[in-house]
C-alpha cells in the first residue's frame, strides 16, 4: 500500500475517479429521464418485431405534407385528450419533427402507466436523413 502515499500515484488515482465519473454520467443521466428514443433502424426492428404503431406527434399539415407510411397522427396539441384512443397492448413509437416534443408527451403517456413508450430519436428529419420511405396524404 505504500504505492498510495507517492505524489504521482495520488494524482493518478485522482485522475481515474474523475475520468471514469465523467464517462458514467451521461448513461446515468439517461437511466433517471427514463430516455428511450430509438434510431430509426431500432424503431424499424420494433415494428417489424412486436408490430409497434408509429405516432405522428406534429399539426395535421406537417403530417400530410409527409409521414412515415404506418403513423398515424395524434397532433401535440390534442394528445392528451385523445391518449386514451392509442392501443395499450403494442409498443408506441412517437415522432415529431426533431424528436423534442415526442419525449414530452412519452412522459405524459408514462405519467398514465403506458409502458412501452418509445421515441424516434431526431424524429422525422432523421427519418428521412435515413432515406427512409415518406408517404404523402391527399
Amino acid at each position: 500500500m505504500d504505492f498510495l502515499f507517492y505524489q504521482n500515484s495520488i494524482y493518478f488515482l485522482i485522475f481515474l475517479l474523475v475520468s471514469g465519473g465523467l464517462l458514467l454520467f451521461p448513461l446515468l443521466r439517461q437511466q433517471g429521464k427514463g430516455n428511450t428514443g430509438l434510431s430509426v433502424k431500432e424503431a424499424v426492428n420494433l415494428v417489424n418485431r412486436e408490430n409497434a404503431v408509429f405516432v405522428d406527434l406534429r399539426p395535421a399539415q406537417s403530417y400530410r405534407g409527409g409521414s412515415i407510411p404506418s403513423a398515424r397522427n395524434l397532433p401535440a396539441d390534442e394528445f392528451e385528450q385523445k391518449a386514451g384512443t392509442l392501443p395499450r397492448n403494442k409498443p408506441l413509437i412517437l415522432v415529431c419533427d426533431t424528436g423534442r416534443d415526442s419525449a414530452k408527451m412519452a412522459g405524459v403517456l408514462r405519467g398514465k402507466n403506458t409502458e412501452n413508450v418509445y421515441t424516434l430519436a431526431g424524429g422525422m428529419g432523421a427519418w428521412k436523413a435515413d432515406g427512409m420511405p415518406v408517404k404523402q396524404h391527399a
